[in-house]
């Protein structure tokens, strides 16, 4: 509701304080969803939804999930897609999980000041997606 201005325009700061809750919320969200996974995995009632989808779309949403991260320490994250790689048929949420850890232990383990560069390209029948940090 602060974030959408409902009851009326926010500060700078009581916006970005909101922001960073929502921010929050969501990564929190996601360990949540990692928890109910593994109990499920172990279960045996682990389930995988396939749907034709935008690498770049999954890539991007879990690099929003880590920018606070990412930005604390002023790391730059840069992707690269090229333009010949088609839409996917994987589980966007297990992809976006996938990348969310890689992103997180990069910002993790890379020094202040660098940057993360992720990669997709289509290689033959092949799709090669490239995580390098420093």
């Amino acid at each position: 509701m602060m974030q959408s201005k409902i009851f009326g325009n926010l500060s700078d700061k009581y916006l970005d304080y909101a922001n960073e809750i929502h921010k929050n919320g969501t990564e929190l969200l996601q360990f949540i969803e990692d928890l109910l996974d593994e109990t499920q995995s172990k279960s045996g009632s682990f389930s995988i939804i396939k749907e034709e989808t935008n690498i770049e779309d999954v890539i991007n949403r879990a690099i929003n999930l880590n920018f606070s991260r990412s930005n604390k320490y002023r790391i730059a994250i840069n992707v690269t897609v090229n333009k010949d790689v088609p839409k996917l048929l994987i589980d966007p949420k297990r992809f976006r999980q996938v990348f969310n850890n890689l992103i997180s232990n990069s910002i993790k383990y890379s020094p202040k000041n660098t940057s993360i560069t992720i990669s997709v390209n289509k290689i033959g029948d092949e799709i090669h997606i490239v995580v390098e940090d420093q």
